[in-house]
């Protein structure tokens, strides 16, 4: 995603998001991850237990 909108209206609400493409091409890539979150909000910890569970913690043994 490289650019998002709210457009609100008395009756309904837009989003709209601009996707990654030729832009690509002319910037350099942001390096962000879904595993940077935690920077924006550091209340989410979705990231950490994302790879937790993809590790398997939680799992009998």
């Amino acid at each position: 995603m490289v650019g998002m909108s709210i457009k609100p209206q008395p009756t309904e609400q837009w989003i709209e998001v601009t996707i990654e493409s030729y832009l690509a091409t002319l910037t350099a890539a942001s390096n962000r991850t879904y595993l940077d979150q935690a920077d924006f909000d550091p209340g989410d910890n979705s990231a950490a237990l994302t790879i937790a569970c993809a590790n398997g913690a939680g799992r009998a043994q």
